[in-house]
């Protein structure tokens, strides 16, 4: 599979002050089956991942 840039956000939750709190990513992606969508989130290799829809 080849790679694909994609537009994401480590954000920290909880918290006030950068670099605190709770880290979550939140990742602007096209839809895509659960699978794959599972599989990004373990590259992150953060407790939780958001995709918007």
């Amino acid at each position: 599979m080849a790679k694909k840039s994609a537009k994401y956000s480590v954000i920290d939750a909880f918290t006030d002050s950068a670099f605190n709190g709770n880290p979550a990513v939140v990742s602007l992606l096209e839809e895509r089956d659960e699978e794959w969508l599972q599989a990004v989130a373990r590259g992150f290799n953060l407790s939780e991942t958001c995709y918007p829809t």
